[in-house]
């Protein structure tokens, strides 16, 4: 299973290359590139685009679960504290 920081490293990757994609699209379209080749680096930029979108909701999952976790933790040691006081 890949950490928060393995999927933050991929996310930033597609990022790049998402960016770079649409760059490529707008110079082709510009120039009057050849509609084959439009298609296709349109279709190679939407998968990444739906990699990141997956690799964005499991680090959201992933980062909620790390704040729950820590919450319940300070809500455990709070209720310790109480015990020993009382």
């Amino acid at each position: 299973m890949a950490t928060l920081e393995d999927l933050y490293a991929v996310s930033r990757r597609l990022c790049f290359d998402v960016q770079e994609g649409l760059g490529r699209l707008e110079r082709n379209q510009a120039s009057g590139g050849g509609q084959q080749r439009n298609e296709r680096l349109a279709r190679d930029t939407r998968t990444r685009l739906g990699e990141l979108k997956k690799i964005t909701n499991e680090m959201e999952r992933r980062w909620r679960d790390m704040a729950m976790t820590a919450s319940i933790s300070k809500s455990d040691t709070w209720k310790v504290r109480r015990r020993e006081r009382d």
